[in-house]
């Protein structure tokens, strides 16, 4: 990462991220694709960052103004 490059990892929980999965592909998660994120799902939890933002804790508007703030 370039020098100066601000660290924000956004993270949902695993159900929540299924469900909005599924509201994209008719209502229905495809096996394969929930395999997939569970496999992936905390890849980046113990990333070094300077900010972490649970989707389900603020509101989008908050999040911005926690980035703007670092």
């Amino acid at each position: 990462m370039p020098e100066g490059t601000k660290r924000i990892v956004v993270t949902a929980d695993l159900n929540t991220i299924k469900k909005r999965f599924s509201m994209r592909t008719g209502g229905v998660l495809p096996p394969a694709v929930e395999k997939m994120l569970e496999a992936k799902h905390g890849m980046f939890d113990n990333e070094i960052c300077m900010l972490k933002i649970e989707s389900e804790k603020m509101t989008p508007e908050e999040a911005a103004d926690r980035i703007l703030m670092i």
